[in-house]
């Protein structure tokens, strides 16, 4: 089932302009040589933006690669078919959970492939590993499809970086795979840039200027928090959703505070908007700008 948050929002050919201003970006063509991560509290969605980078980057030909952690491929593809998206070779999808959670090695058999297949119903064309190999064949998984497409441009998306941590992977071995995984497709500028990362975490609390940092971490939710925390340090641009302090509004439906890292400045630039969505798009405008206001 798709949400209905999902469905209906989407402007397929530009970036939210009122977003991308004070980011520095452009409405019209993808961020390059760039990380983002998105995050949200509990009971905000954030998935728009997801989305929208999804959609933003095959429109511009480039090749995406999603790493599926909390949502499948057909969740993905019913979706991006809904909104107008061109799925097609330029759509990579990797099933991460299955993956890392898959304790059967590879086979060279080709019987013995086609045995498996039949008994699980899995596609044994998908390069399979051990949660003992690790985040780092995920990785090399990634950059070979990224490599193989015939895309110039890339933007590499996980869809929930958190649940790792719940499968038993380390916080830094998260920590290390979002790194690593930045210098492989973000480093360079311009033409040198392979691409852009985009990391969904849930779990931010609240807004990033007012979160207690040194709150104890307890397991659940506040793994994601400190995950999400971590994550901020490494990135170029953070997209925070968070509902609104005074609860429900129909003109209102959240916030979202934009970061973005200033070269040369200790403290990154902080833009806050509020957002409504609605059945032809997202509007954003300024906190206490809206309709219901004015």
């Amino acid at each position: 089932r798709v949400p209905n948050t999902l469905v209906g929002w989407w402007q397929p050919s530009e970036m939210f302009p009122d977003l991308v201003a004070p980011l520095g970006w452009s409405d019209k063509t993808p961020p390059i040589g760039t990380g983002v991560l998105i995050t949200d509290s509990q009971g905000a969605d954030s998935s728009f933006l997801l989305n929208h980078f999804i959609g933003l980057h095959l429109r511009a030909q480039h090749a995406v690669c999603l790493v599926g952690v909390a949502q499948s491929k057909l969740h993905y593809s019913v979706i991006a078919k809904k909104l107008g998206h061109p799925v097609d070779a330029n759509f990579l999808f990797i099933d991460a959970m299955t993956q890392l959670l898959s304790r059967q090695p590879p086979t060279t058999s080709d019987d013995g492939a086609g045995a498996a297949a039949e008994a699980t119903g899995k596609d044994t064309n998908t390069p399979t590993f051990c949660l003992e190999d690790g985040l780092s064949t995920l990785l090399d998984l990634i950059d070979r499809l990224v490599t193989e497409s015939s895309a110039q441009r890339c933007c590499v998306i996980i869809d929930d970086l958190g649940l790792f941590q719940d499968v038993g992977l380390p916080l830094q071995d998260v920590l290390h795979f979002a790194a690593e995984c930045q210098a492989r497709f973000c480093a360079g500028t311009g033409d040198t840039a392979r691409g852009t990362v985009v990391m969904l975490c849930h779990g931010l609390a609240s807004d990033p200027e007012e979160e207690d940092t040194g709150a104890e971490d307890t397991p659940g939710v506040d793994d994601n928090m400190s995950l999400a925390r971590h994550l901020r340090f490494g990135v170029d641009v953070t997209l925070a959703v968070t509902g609104l302090k005074s609860g429900y509004s129909r003109e209102v439906h959240g916030q979202l505070v934009a970061e973005k890292v200033k070269p040369g400045s200790a403290l990154p630039s902080t833009t806050v908007l509020q957002f409504k969505t609605k059945d032809n798009g997202v509007t954003f405008f300024a906190p206490g700008t809206s309709s219901a206001v004015l």
